[in-house]
């Protein structure tokens, strides 16, 4: 199987938080893992504002950092279908860069099929538009 994680559910493979040993396992039992190519960046953006706001040393945020790359150094990572993720935003009322986390799933869905696909993010308005859109989101059990 083929798990897609957003931002919000990569973050969880490297931060431990609520639902970050679940998160975990999605992703040890996944065959492959796909990202966005904005993934990255954005996931650089979250962990700066959590050292900025105190919540990570410079070091940790850094280290963190360079994890998270390597991680992604090691997915398949989908380039980015403006075309697609600005009538995603349109249809379903998506920011941004969601609207091109849900493009990037639904390609990746579309090449991997149905079946062998799964969606992994923590935003609750993404996960309403991906099931709208017909794919499978995984859910912590609580």
């Amino acid at each position: 199987m083929i798990v897609y994680f957003d931002t919000s559910g990569l973050l969880k493979l490297f931060v431990d938080e609520m639902h970050t040993e679940e998160t975990r396992n999605w992703a040890r039992a996944a065959d492959a893992i796909a990202l966005s190519r904005v993934t990255l960046p954005e996931a650089s953006s979250a962990i700066s504002r959590r050292q900025r706001t105190g919540g990570l040393t410079l070091t940790s945020a850094r280290q963190l950092v360079r994890k998270i790359a390597a991680f992604s150094c090691a997915a398949t990572v989908l380039e980015l279908d403006e075309v697609r993720a600005a009538d995603l935003a349109f249809e379903h009322g998506l920011r941004g860069f969601d609207a091109i986390q849900l493009a990037a799933a639904l390609s990746a869905r579309d090449n991997a099929g149905a079946e062998s696909f799964a969606f992994a993010s923590f935003d609750l308005a993404l996960n309403r538009a991906a099931r709208a859109e017909g794919l499978t989101v995984l859910e912590p059990l609580d």
